[in-house]
């Protein structure tokens, strides 16, 4: 590829860009919102994802299927936020996010939604040692210690929720 074959390329991918953001933007932002309650907040995540995805647009293809890496992108920097702020994240803070007139994400919305309402029904212990090993990382032993409990104990309640939540789906 020539010099000039370069820049019709990267002036290509900038326009795509350009467009992607502007299409996407809002929703983003508002996603964000929905999760962290502060604007400026929202602001921020929802710019260090478009920022991210600027970094990769050489390899990176701007079209509808990018438009779910976004979204996830920004609810898993929300929920890493969350997590750094308060130490944890609860099955409270993943509620069911907005409707974004999209049918992919109406799809993805009743997911969760089946998934949330799975985890809010787990026996009481079963739904704590789950949230701590999902929701906050621990390992099962760590778990068991928390919780003064046996390993086996741990990973006999996680074999229990995965079951559960799997016939949820």
């Amino acid at each position: 590829m020539t010099f000039k074959g370069k820049q019709a390329g990267n002036s290509q991918k900038v326009h795509s860009f350009e467009l992607f953001f502007k299409q996407n933007y809002h929703r983003a932002l508002l996603l964000a919102f929905r999760f962290v309650k502060d604007e400026m907040l929202a602001q921020d995540i929802v710019q260090e994802v478009f920022l991210a995805i600027w970094e990769k647009r050489e390899t990176l293809v701007f079209s509808a299927r990018l438009r779910p890496y976004l979204f996830t992108s920004v609810k898993n920097k929300c929920l890493s936020y969350i997590s750094a702020d308060r130490g944890e994240i609860s099955i409270d803070d993943i509620k069911e996010p907005i409707a974004l007139g999209n049918d992919e994400f109406s799809e993805e919305d009743e997911r969760l939604a089946r998934l949330a309402a799975g985890i809010k029904k787990l026996p009481p212990k079963c739904k704590e040692i789950f949230q701590l090993v999902i929701f906050e990382g621990k390992k099962y032993q760590e778990t068991a210690d928390i919780l003064q409990v046996s390993l086996n104990t741990v990973k006999t309640q996680m074999r229990i929720a995965y079951n559960l939540l799997r016939n949820i789906f």
